[in-house]
């Protein structure tokens, strides 16, 4: 049994044969990562399909970059891929309806010169880090005591 790596993702664990399978489909490339599903060891589809005995015939279809352009849309996006540029209307109306009405974006920060570089939005996790004895701490209470008192849901995780 052969488990497979592509983009830190394991897919499997298959039989030698169903690798072997996908190999002569063009999905899988002889030279891609590779696990023994029992050992643990790692290596190529290559070495354990050789130790298994089997020796898939490789069809060529065209030239690198068609071959490579086919395992892109077969096996690593898959049909169920959605691409930005599909979706780019949808997320740029909901940027836009996410305005305040005064035009800004978000919270705004209770010192307005903050606000020119970054507001705080729904669901955002802010991290603040410096020295020792700055006022960290001190920004971030005074920054939940505004969120609070306009209602938003706001906690605070100290690890001095």
């Amino acid at each position: 049994m052969i488990i497979v790596t592509r983009n830190s993702h394991d897919y499997g664990p298959y039989e030698e044969v169903m690798v072997a399978h996908y190999v002569e489909e063009g999905k899988l490339l002889m030279h891609d990562k590779a696990r023994d599903a029992w050992t643990g060891e790692e290596g190529t589809i290559e070495l354990f399909l050789n130790r298994a005995g089997i020796n898939p015939r490789i069809k060529n279809s065209g030239t690198i970059g068609q071959q490579l352009s086919y395992i892109g849309r077969k096996f690593i996006f898959g049909s169920d891929s959605v691409l930005f540029g599909d979706k780019i209307d949808a997320i740029w109306k909901n940027i836009e309806d996410s305005r305040n009405d005064d035009g800004s974006f978000g919270v705004a920060s209770i010192i307005p010169s903050l606000s020119n570089y970054f507001t705080y939005g729904k669901g955002e996790l802010a991290l603040l880090a410096g020295a020792t004895g700055k006022g960290k701490s001190s920004l971030f209470l005074n920054e939940a005591t505004n969120a609070l008192k306009k209602g938003i849901p706001t906690m605070i995780i100290d690890t001095e």
